[in-house]
């Protein structure tokens, strides 16, 4: 990610060293792990809407 590299965004601390894969197919690239995909991500929408709000992003 291009903002992360900019040190304007952190990915969560993983609580495991590699992802792990439950019953969900889906994987989140923010939370490098299974569960839900990157596209249905609270915390990632959370965090571009906080870069919006402080005008390190447009819309």
């Amino acid at each position: 990610m291009a903002v992360e590299e900019k040190g304007l965004i952190t990915r969560p601390r993983s609580w495991r060293d590699t992802p792990q894969r439950p019953k969900s197919d889906k994987f989140c690239r923010f939370h490098n792990d299974y569960g839900h995909a990157t596209e249905e991500c609270r915390h990632l929408k959370n965090e571009i809407e906080r870069l919006i709000q402080n005008g390190y992003l447009q819309e």
